[in-house]
């Protein structure tokens, strides 16, 4: 998430007659910075034209390979895959009929894998109750501690342990029921609301609750904590993005009052208590609780770029305008270490919107760092018409966007005869089953689906297409309109329309 201007600011700061080489390490496929430009994406664009040699790619995920050797699953980085852009994919393919199955999979909700798992959630008002349910079962999977449902705060304390990463709530938004402040409140509300009774809030946070900075205190403007180390109190560093747990400051005892300060240690920090409140000495003292911390149940993905959790929780709601981005999906999906829960609002077609390229983030940013500081955004990506994708528009004559210029033949084809037709779209089987059809064809009161395949010369391919094709002898017979890559393939396509929409 490196911005043009901390970009500059680095380089204003480096003596490059001391640097031999210079290394950016960084995923180009995760969120663009908030702040302006794309700097780490307009590097790798300019190395791949200018000077390949200085690109070093990861071509196996050690990850992904261990956790298959031990059975721990792979669904994860799959599914993440499925959002990168089709330029960084270098493939310009129609969807992969492993990617298909892997949607597919997804669509039927529960344990897509050992590390994934998928609930379908409808309305706003009982999300945050499907999501703590979901968090405690599993809660007390791990700890094999059973729910006091009238303690619920002693399952929560055993199985954080004090490690704020081991359980990580993720949304796209801060307001809105689905939002960060909403699930916030939610999950304090149902584990800290006899602390809160008992003690209070100072400036919406009390004792136990987890939190996050969200100010940079660095060596210009520390903050004061407890060093138990040294046994002594000292400035420290604390930075946007940490996360710690609240704790009853050592002035005070467990049979205090209302609460007015109080300490927190962070991740990687349990040597450190750093302090929040008023009387933080004797001599007085005090640190805005306010203008340094908020509550950290669920954090937006945005926070949570450049962070690991064990178990993450990725809320992905439905927009009603535009759809949430490739990117962001992308960065929440990798998040987790062990294990991720999707909670997905309606169905699967709220995921396929975000993996559509004219949604991606990146792609809309104007600014280069090597062409002059700005960039032309193409109209599809303006306009968000459509399917675009990126640095492969295949523009028919209808002026839908596919995928693949076999699909272009058919689309073109097809709009020459005035045949209506819809690109990818979601069908499902009364089984609650479901795939994309390349087109869907809606004539004279009948649908028709088409298919075109490519590849046949490869046996996944093959394997798929059976699959696919005794689905739909199964659930929509003789609906299904087939071509295969060949030469000739604008014969098969016109004898097709000619033989069914004549």
């Amino acid at each position: 998430m490196l911005d043009l201007a901390l970009m500059a600011s680095l380089v204003r700061a480096i003596d490059w007659r001391q640097v031999r080489r210079f290394i950016l390490v960084g995923d180009p496929n995760q969120l663009p910075p908030i702040g302006r430009g794309r700097v780490f994406a307009d590097t790798i664009q300019w190395l791949a034209e200018k000077n390949a040699a200085g690109i070093a790619r990861l071509a196996n995920n050690l990850r992904q390979l261990e956790n298959a050797v031990e059975g721990k699953g792979t669904a994860i980085l799959r599914l993440a895959d499925l959002f990168i852009s089709a330029k960084a994919r270098d493939d310009g393919q129609p969807t992969a009929p492993d990617a298909e199955e892997l949607l597919t999979q997804v669509h039927k909700g529960g344990d897509v894998d050992a590390d994934l798992r998928v609930i379908y959630w409808e309305h706003p008002m009982t999300l945050s109750e499907t999501l703590i349910q979901t968090i405690e079962m599993e809660m007390a999977d791990h700890t094999g501690e059973a729910l006091n449902s009238e303690k619920p705060y002693e399952l929560w304390r055993t199985a954080f342990d004090w490690k704020p990463e081991k359980y990580q709530v993720l949304t796209p938004h801060r307001g809105e029921l689905h939002g960060v402040e909403a699930l916030n409140e939610a999950v304090q509300d149902r584990v800290a609301a006899g602390v809160m009774h008992r003690y209070g809030l100072l400036d919406g946070i009390t004792l136990y609750d987890k939190v996050i900075q969200y100010r940079n205190r660095p060596q210009s403007n520390p903050i004061w904590a407890y060093n138990f180390n040294a046994r002594k109190a000292e400035r420290v560093e604390v930075f946007n993005g940490e996360i710690g747990f609240v704790q009853q400051h050592n002035f005070d005892n467990k049979h205090s009052g209302r609460l007015k300060r109080f300490q927190v240690k962070f991740e990687r920090k349990d040597h450190l208590a750093v302090g929040y409140g008023s009387a933080l000495s004797a001599n007085g003292g005090f640190e805005s609780v306010e203008d340094n911390l908020e509550l950290a149940y669920a954090i937006s993905v945005h926070k949570a770029e450049g962070s690991e959790f064990n178990h993450s929780y990725v809320v992905v709601p439905c927009s009603k305008g535009r759809s949430l981005s490739s990117e962001l999906l992308y960065t929440a999906l990798t998040r987790a270490r062990q294990h991720c829960t999707l909670l997905v609002q309606g169905d699967v077609s709220t995921l396929l919107s975000a993996r559509r390229p004219e949604n991606a983030q990146t792609g809309l940013i104007n600014s280069s760092l090597f062409d002059g500081f700005f960039r032309a955004v193409q109209d599809e990506l303006i306009n968000r018409k459509g399917w675009y994708e990126e640095g492969r528009i295949h523009e028919a004559l209808s002026g839908d966007m596919v995928r693949a210029k076999s699909e272009l033949v058919i689309a073109n084809l097809l709009h020459e005869r005035d045949v209506p037709f819809s690109y990818e779209v979601l069908l499902r089987a009364p089984d609650g089953t479901m795939y994309l059809p390349d087109f869907t064809i809606s004539w004279q009161g009948e649908t028709w689906f088409w298919e075109h395949w490519g590849m046949m010369s490869v046996a996944s391919y093959q394997e798929h297409r059976s699959r696919k094709v005794g689905w739909y002898d199964k659930h929509f017979p003789g609906r299904l309109i087939e071509t295969f890559e060949d030469p000739q393939l604008s014969q098969q396509v016109a004898q097709n329309i000619a033989s069914r929409f004549s």
